[in-house]
């Protein structure tokens, strides 16, 4: 189970892999990226939920660059 091998995460690494992780884990499993952010803290959970949607912010201005792209050539 995901959830038990990121509790088993040693201390020593970085709350941003571990935020990273559960960023990651929310995209494709939602149950398990909640339960994976609910596992941080606070303030981790916090900086989890600003990686995702600096995610998907960053995936709407790849869509938008390609379609204007796009547009562009058909002229």
């Amino acid at each position: 189970d995901l959830q038990e091998r990121f509790s088993e995460l040693p201390p020593e690494v970085p709350a941003t892999v571990t935020m990273a992780i559960a960023a990651a884990t929310w995209e494709r499993r939602p149950d398990e990226g909640r339960s994976l952010l609910e596992a941080l803290s606070p303030e981790d959970r916090a900086r989890a939920l600003l990686l995702i949607l600096r995610a998907r912010e960053g995936e709407r201005w790849q869509e938008a660059d390609a379609r204007h792209r796009q547009s562009r050539t058909w002229q």
